[in-house]
């Protein structure tokens, strides 16, 4: 046998004992921290990527599930963990850095102190490469989650500040990312610490830092005080948020993901007035798509882009809008009425989008929209057999597991009565088309989940009515 061949089958080998290392613990654990752990941290360093990943997934198991004590873990694995996120193969990097943010829950807070935090901090020096200090951001975010308020403000903070105003994006983007964990453990001191940083951040020359800012500020809005709400964020929302609409840069889709968030998170700090501009610019969002776009070339925007890569991040704009939709109506609960009257026709626009997955984002919202605005039920019944005819089952895959209780909540508002057999015979109808449309298109378990949900019929429907159309449909 050639030496390729052996090498070959001595990796197998040792990928094999990986693989099996929870259950050689279970039955013999003395032996693996004695002899086939100590090997296997030996050879590691050396090792092909898949044997790392499989030395990655043991360690997962082992620490899930609590097949070791945790001082047995922390003194046979953590060190080799540590070492491991200096590797040259920065696939098993990255991996050993997950096995870290995982396990690090399950370490004795003593541990992470003398242990894990020590290393986060070298990791931040400036004199590392930016995958390292990127690294730390990471490790500090996780860390900042178990440990409390002081320890948080004095061994955490000023490295992370350093982080913030790192010369690389990258690392500035990263470190953003992880401030809605440390705001989680300081809680109302959060605009004590951070908001200044958080300021720049979202103000940054690279488009990558802003994007995390944005989602940051979003995830931390329940951890500032009314009067930071008001006098600080509401005020940079009304300065960035349309620069990011004129640009219509990757920043825009993140606007349009956390918009919901945003507006909930300031609901109670605006005027109505600004509850108006707030709501104008969501509906400014939904609608945009290459048609509404007076020039080809933005001129807000040096970067241009083809029409379908404009055209795919204006659609995942939709998507996202789409997504927020019933959090912008519990925003407009009370703002005027025409202003919640446009906001239905959004609903029914994107409930009419040319892209499925916007349809569908819309089904899955509809009974949760249901729920809020018992006014729309007659007009919500249109859009509800608009989409039970959608012959896209991805669509049909948001409505149908709340047919039952969209058809009991129509029936409740009296939107159509038991007690007349014309009543809600359109909707019976598009009920019938949509099953025929997941019987002809063999989505055996979403036709299921409707046949389910027509168990709330005899409530809904006449019952000459569900004699005639709905038992021959069952009994077939």
């Amino acid at each position: 046998m050639s030496n390729e061949g052996v090498l070959v089958g001595d990796e197998l080998q040792k990928i094999s004992v990986m693989k099996n290392l929870p259950l050689l613990i279970k039955e013999d654990l003395t032996a693996c921290i004695q002899r086939i752990i100590p090997r296997m941290q030996q050879t590691l360093p050396h090792g092909t990527t898949e044997y790392n990943m499989g030395a990655c997934d043991a360690v997962r198991a082992v620490a899930r599930q609590n097949l070791m004590s945790t001082d047995n873990f922390t003194k046979v694995f953590l060190q080799h963990i540590l070492n491991s996120l200096e590797s040259r193969d920065t696939v098993a990097a990255d991996e050993w850095l997950n096995v870290l943010l995982d396990i690090v829950k399950v370490l004795p807070t003593n541990v992470l102190h003398t242990e894990v935090l020590p290393i986060a901090v070298n990791k931040a020096h400036i004199s590392k490469p930016v995958p390292v200090r990127v690294t730390s951001c990471r490790i500090l975010g996780h860390l900042a989650l178990l440990f409390s308020p002081m320890h948080v403000k004095r061994d955490i903070i000023p490295v992370v500040i350093s982080l913030c105003q790192d010369v690389s994006g990258e690392v500035r983007a990263a470190m953003s990312k992880e401030l809605p964990n440390l705001a989680s453990t300081l809680g109302l001191e959060t605009s004590n610490y951070l908001l200044n940083h958080l300021l720049d951040l979202v103000s940054d020359e690279e488009v990558m830092v802003r994007e995390a800012a944005v989602e940051a500020v979003a995830d931390m809005l329940p951890r500032f005080p009314p009067d930071v709400l008001k006098t600080t964020i509401l005020p940079l929302t009304k300065k960035v948020f349309p620069e990011i609409m004129k640009k219509e840069d990757g920043l825009l889709l993140v606007l349009a993901k956390f918009y919901g968030q945003y507006a909930i998170g300031l609901k109670n700090v605006m005027t109505v007035i600004e509850k108006g501009q707030f709501l104008q610019r969501y509906i400014q969002m939904s609608q945009l798509n290459t048609n509404t776009r007076r020039n080809k070339v933005n001129p807000y925007n040096s970067i241009v882009m083809d029409e379908d890569e404009l055209a795919l991040r204006l659609t995942d704009c939709r998507l996202n809008c789409a997504y927020n939709f019933p959090a912008m109506v519990v925003f407009s609960l009370d703002l005027k009425q025409d202003l919640v009257d446009t906001l239905f026709s959004i609903m029914r626009n994107l409930a009419s989008d040319s892209f499925c997955q916007v349809r569908r984002k819309i089904a899955a919202g509809f009974y949760e929209v249901m729920k809020l605005m018992p006014k729309w039920h007659v007009a919500l019944k249109g859009e509800f057999i608009k989409l039970l005819k959608d012959e896209i089952d991805i669509v049909l895959e948001g409505l149908v597991p709340n047919v039952a209780n969209i058809l009991l909540g129509l029936s409740g508002s009296n939107t159509f009565t038991s007690d007349k057999v014309e009543s809600g015979k359109d909707v019976g109808q598009a009920l019938f088309v949509c099953e025929k449309n997941l019987s002809d298109a063999l989505h055996w378990r979403l036709h299921e989940e409707l046949l389910v949900g027509f168990r709330v019929v005899p409530k809904v429907f006449h019952p000459e009515f569900v004699y005639l159309y709905f038992v021959p449909l069952l009994l077939s």
